[in-house]
């Protein structure tokens, strides 16, 4: 079963952000990096208690290839995603996202 997915603006402008940052580097990462995103969101909407809550209610994801950290949160049968965050940033920032 696929849930809803809400994607919160400030997770989308860290998408923007992170795809604009690896464009920068080559066309291809940009695009590279928005499929990572992606598969990572449909991972999550397929199964979105395949990741334990760590900070209070949100699931950190890490992406696939790149240094990344998805975050979200599954209640009420829906899936908020809350943020995509450099995974050398400290993880306090995960607290202040729920």
């Amino acid at each position: 079963m696929n849930y809803p997915v809400n994607i919160r603006p400030e997770a989308d402008e860290e998408f923007f952000n992170a795809r604009e940052f690896y464009r920068s580097i080559a066309d291809e990462l940009g695009d590279d990096i928005r499929a990572s995103i992606a598969e990572c969101i449909e991972r999550i909407s397929d199964n979105p208690e395949l990741y334990a809550t760590v900070y209070g209610k949100i699931r950190p994801v890490t992406l696939r290839r790149f240094p990344f950290i998805l975050s979200y949160v599954f209640e009420n049968q829906r899936i908020v995603v809350v943020g995509l965050v450099h995974a050398n940033l400290p993880h306090e920032i995960w607290n202040r996202r729920n």
